[in-house]
This record gives structure tokens, C-alpha cells and sequence, in this order.
């Protein structure tokens, strides 16, 4: 698909399980994700492919290089 979030919702409505995963509105929304879920890679929704649009985030630092990149 075009879109992540769809298709990971079309997915999971299939009872087919993905990866944890969670729409992003906010830069607090990464914050709290990476809270909740620990290591986690941010994806844009569409047009990411082959590793672009994607910010691994395995620390607060990492947040702190996300945060300069999205202003």
C-alpha cells in the first residue's frame, strides 16, 4: 500500500498480528511512544522506502536528534 497506517490496521483487521506500532500527530506522541514501547523505528507514513523517511530511535538522545530534524 500507499499508506502504513492503513495497512497496518487492514492488516491487524484480518487478525493478522503486526509489529506494535502507532500513529504520530505530535512530536509528544514520539516521546510518549518510545516510553511505551521502548526501541522503536519512526516511518514516515508515505513515501518512505529503502530506509529514507526512517529515524531509529533508541535513546533520549535520538529524540533530541528527531526533535532538530522535524522543526
Amino acid at each position: 500500500t500507499q499508506d502504513r497506517v492503513l495497512e497496518k490496521s487492514f492488516i491487524n483487521s484480518l487478525s493478522i498480528q503486526t509489529t506494535k506500532y502507532r500513529e504520530i500527530k505530535s512530536f509528544k506522541d514520539i516521546e510518549n511512544g518510545f516510553r511505551d514501547l521502548g526501541n522503536s523505528i519512526l516511518k514516515t507514513t508515505k513515501l518512505g522506502y529503502d530506509g529514507k523517511g526512517q529515524y531509529v530511535i533508541k535513546s533520549e538522545l535520538d529524540l533530541d536528534k528527531i526533535r532538530d530534524k522535524i522543526k
